[in-house]
C-alpha cells in the first residue's frame, strides 16, 4: 500500500477548485481555464489563503510575499488569467485563447495523470495497455507535459503537484511502455523528468527524489547506449 505526500497548501487548492476540475472533461480548454482564473480571482477577493500557492509560483511580482501580503494586494482579473496562463504554459492570456479554443480534454490522458500524480499503479498499467501510445502523448495544456514529466510533480498545474511514495514504480511503468527520458517539456523553458524531479520541493518532502531519479538516469544512459543513438 502507497501513500501520497500532499502539501497542505496544494490541498487547499485541490479544495478550492474541486468543482471545476470534476467536469472539466464536459468542457473546452478554454472555458476551464476561464473558470479557473475567474474563481482565483474570486477566492482572492474573499480572502481565501488557497491562493497563495498559485500566486506566490506564477506571478513573478508576487513571489516573494508572504500570505498575509498576498491576500493584502489587490488581484485583477487579468493578474488572474495571467497566473492562470503562466500555471498552464503559456505565456499569457492570448496565448490560452489562441492555442486552447476549441480544444477538449482527452479523458483517457486526464485519467493516466491522474494515476500518475497518485500512485494508481494498477490502473496505470491497464490504460497504457489499453492505449499504449498514452506513454509518449502529451498535455494537451501549453506546457505539453508527458506523462513521465508529472512524476516530477513541478512546473505542472499546482493541484497535481503531489508525490506518491511509489513514485519510482510509477516512473519505471511507464519507461517499460515506451516513455522517453530525455523527452523535454515546456516547463521553465524546457525541462527533462529528471531535471523536475531533482529540483521539486514534493519528491524531496516524501523521500522519493534519489529513487525516482536513479530509474531516470539508468533509462538515460540505456537511450544513449543504445545502437543508432546520436550520443557520442
Amino acid at each position: 500500500m502507497h501513500t501520497t505526500y500532499i502539501h497542505p497548501q496544494i490541498r487547499s487548492s485541490q479544495l478550492l477548485f474541486s468543482d471545476l476540475l470534476a467536469t472539466r472533461l464536459a468542457t473546452t480548454l478554454l472555458e476551464h481555464l476561464t473558470a479557473f482564473a475567474d474563481r482565483l480571482h474570486s477566492a482572492h477577493q474573499a480572502g481565501n489563503d488557497a491562493v497563495v500557492a498559485h500566486l506566490s509560483s506564477w506571478c513573478p511580482e508576487r513571489i516573494s510575499l508572504s500570505a498575509s501580503d498576498q491576500l493584502a494586494l489587490p488581484l485583477s482579473v487579468s493578474e488572474a488569467r495571467a497566473s492562470t496562463a503562466r500555471e498552464h504554459g503559456y505565456r499569457d492570456w492570448m496565448e490560452v485563447g489562441n492555442e486552447s479554443a476549441g480544444k477538449r480534454f482527452d479523458p483517457l490522458f486526464e485519467k493516466a495523470v491522474d494515476c500518475v500524480v497518485t500512485g494508481e499503479a494498477d490502473m496505470l498499467r491497464a490504460l497504457l495497455t489499453q492505449r499504449p501510445e498514452l506513454a509518449t502523448e502529451h498535455s494537451p495544456f501549453g506546457h505539453g507535459a508527458t506523462l513521465l514529466h508529472y512524476v516530477g510533480a513541478n512546473g505542472v498545474e499546482t493541484w497535481r503537484q503531489t508525490a506518491p511514495s511509489n513514485g519510482a514504480e510509477i516512473a519505471s511503468i511507464l519507461l517499460e511502455r515506451g516513455a522517453d527520458p530525455a523527452a523535454s517539456a515546456g516547463m521553465y523553458g524546457g525541462s527533462t523528468a529528471l531535471e523536475l524531479v531533482e529540483t521539486s520541493a514534493h519528491p524531496a518532502a516524501a523521500g522519493t527524489t534519489e529513487a525516482i531519479a536513479a530509474g531516470l538516469r539508468e533509462a538515460l544512459e540505456g537511450a544513449a547506449d543504445a545502437p543508432g543513438s546520436d550520443a557520442p
